[in-house]
């Protein structure tokens, strides 16, 4: 469910493909308003992404509101289609929300026929995105983290977000970053269509210290960008990954990244974190996330 959730209001995709007219159409009102006003937001882009069962395509349909904060979209009714709404403008944050019944949210989404007026929401208030982000991200003391890990307990609330990590816990990941026992409990990327059953804790480390580096600094750490790659996996950038046998990459590769990180972090410990991670450990390694 909470892969559901985040799916539905983070993972939206627009793809510029045109919808033939059905005659079988409804018309959907959609209404944008600020969340802190409750004004119309005007010149707001609202998109409807269509899902048809047995269809592969999404296919969306975008128009913009009017003085009012409306626009306007036939659908067909079919009842094996499915539709995700969401609005966006420029100097405007989405809004999200932990409680999938809230209506104060930017998107929806609705399988079969939906209501003839949907209203959406939008903040100029940056605050409350970040708010949300630090509410679904997991924050715990990095000695706990490492032990649930080893113990392969990880906390079921730490499934399917990267937990708030810092550069000056990086050392105490490197104690375990060489540790080839296998989890199966660990956290997953949401994008990921493939679930990896089985990690290497050392790897799940290295995965955990690469998300510290493209996530320090910035500042508005969007939960799902924290993630380095679709999987807890190196691969050989020649060779690509593998879907199947990704898994069971050798352990000359695990050393290779681990001492790439260490001699990595040990060259810049006592610099700007920021400007230290803008550099890539792996880069001359021939290896990849």
């Amino acid at each position: 469910m909470n892969r559901f959730i985040l799916l539905i209001f983070l993972c939206v995709i627009a793809l510029p493909v045109a919808l033939a007219g059905s005659p079988a159409g409804k018309k959907i009102t959609v209404k944008v308003l600020d969340l802190k006003t409750r004004k119309p937001v005007e010149n707001a882009t609202v998109s409807v992404d269509i899902v048809k069962a047995g269809v592969a395509d999404v296919v969306t349909r975008k128009s913009l509101t009017d003085k009012h904060g409306q626009c306007i979209f036939s659908v067909d009714t079919g009842m094996d289609i499915g539709y995700t709404l969401t609005a966006r403008k420029d100097g405007y944050f989405n809004c999200f929300t932990k409680d999938p019944e809230s209506p104060l949210v930017s998107g929806k989404s609705f399988m079969s026929v939906i209501s003839s007026l949907v209203t959406l929401y939008l903040t100029a208030d940056s605050a409350h995105l970040m708010d949300y982000y630090y509410s679904i991200t997991p924050h715990m003391p990095v000695d706990t983290l490492v032990a649930q890990l080893k113990n392969d307990r990880f906390s079921p609330s730490t499934m399917f977000y990267l937990p708030d990590l810092k550069w000056e816990e990086i050392p105490k990941l490197l104690k375990i970053a060489k540790d080839t026992s296998k989890i199966t409990r660990f956290t997953e990327n949401p994008y990921s269509s493939i679930k990896l059953e089985k990690c290497y804790l050392g790897v799940f480390a290295m995965w955990l210290i690469e998300s510290i580096r493209i996530s320090e600094g910035k500042s508005y750490p969007e939960p799902v960008k924290r993630f380095p790659s679709l999987n807890p996996v190196i691969i050989e950038k020649s060779r690509g990954e593998s879907v199947f046998s990704s898994f069971f990459i050798n352990y000359e590769m695990i050393e290779i990244a681990y001492e790439a990180y260490a001699n990595w972090y040990e060259s810049y410990k006592n610099t700007d974190p920021v400007k230290a991670c803008q550099i890539n450990p792996l880069e001359r390694t021939g290896l990849t996330w």
